[in-house]
């Protein structure tokens, strides 16, 4: 059983189309039931008399007669009812295109597939959705939990230990203050020193980690306005466009699984073997440029430098991506 993660019927149906020369999207099975019933009913009467017949004056003669009376009635009811069952076939048409696929050639690695071809492969993954990212790093819930006041303020007391230190370095260091300080009190100095020195390498971190928070703020904006609608999967030699209203689950449910240990199954059509990803910035001849690719250098810059994308990988447009339940 497949516990699809995400779903692209609209991309199956079109090849399964192709193939076929037309698809089946239902199944519909019908049962049926007749019931009849036919009454009978009523008498049959007959009457037989004798006498004289014929026209007065004219000619006389004798005779019989019979007179039949009919009396019947039939009643006849039909009641005839059908149910028709309606079967779905979007997920299970999933398992007829890799069928098919498998006869005309569907291959199993990346490292024997060109552009063009259909993989399916069972490979390690990871999802990065910039949108859920972006939202997540918003400043008013670091204040709303004080994280922000809390580093702000820590900042601040580092800040004014560092002034100290200096200050009673900066007396101590005048030419003929130190010159006359005994053997006990340099030693201090040095100490006094290398405090100073661990305190301003306190602040150079703690001011690190504040400007990380702020650069992942910028990136995931970036990364939103770059891929919309979009969720990238990634990992060694490959990356795919996962459009958002494809997906199975909701993006907590995909936060969940982000470091999930299990292999998932994708089902691909290649759009692109990636040559050398422009990781530097560095745009040579940038008049001459094509304007095309402008995005795609931003898109490289930003997927190189953070080792989502890399020379040689597969772009992947994917079909299904799913965990198979044996």
């Amino acid at each position: 059983m497949k516990d699809y993660i995400y779903l692209d019927m609209n991309l199956a149906n079109s090849y399964l189309a192709q193939i076929d020369e037309g698809i089946l999207k239902k199944i519909v099975s019908g049962e049926g039931q007749s019931d009849s019933n036919q009454e009978n009913g009523g008498e049959t009467i007959g009457k037989e008399a004798g006498g004289s017949v014929g026209v007065p004056s004219i000619f006389a003669g004798s005779g019989k007669f019979t007179k039949t009376e009919v009396d019947t009635f039939a009643t006849v009811s039909t009641k005839n009812s059908s149910e028709l069952i309606e079967t779905a076939m979007d997920d299970y048409s999933i398992d007829l295109l890799i069928k098919k696929l498998n006869k005309s050639g569907l291959e199993k690695s990346l490292e024997n597939s060109n552009e063009g071809n259909f993989v399916l492969i069972n490979v390690p993954f990871r999802f990065y959705d910039f949108e859920f990212m972006h939202n997540s790093l918003n400043k008013n819930f670091f204040k709303a939990i004080g994280l922000e006041n809390d580093q702000s303020k820590q900042v601040k007391e580092i800040e004014e230990k560092l002034k100290e230190y200096d200050k009673q370095i900066k007396l101590m260091n005048k030419p003929n203050k130190k010159k006359s300080l005994p053997t006990e009190a340099l030693q201090s100095f040095e100490e006094l020193k290398f405090k100073r020195n661990k305190v301003a390498k306190q602040l150079e971190e703690k001011k690190e980690s504040i400007d990380i928070v702020e650069m992942l703020r910028v990136l995931s904006e970036f990364g939103d306005s770059l891929f919309p609608n979009s969720i990238i999967l990634s990992n060694e030699g490959y990356l795919a466009y996962c459009n958002r209203t494809n997906m199975r689950i909701s993006q907590a449910q995909l936060s969940a699984i982000s470091d999930s240990k299990r292999m998932v199954y994708i089902l691909a059509n290649i759009s692109n073997v990636k040559g050398k990803v422009n990781t530097d910035g560095q745009f040579k001849n940038f008049q001459a440029m094509d304007l095309n690719i402008i995005p795609s250098l931003f898109t490289e810059l930003l997927l190189g430098n953070f080792g989502l994308l890399e020379s040689g990988d597969r772009i992947l447009r994917p079909i299904a991506i799913y965990f198979d339940q044996k």
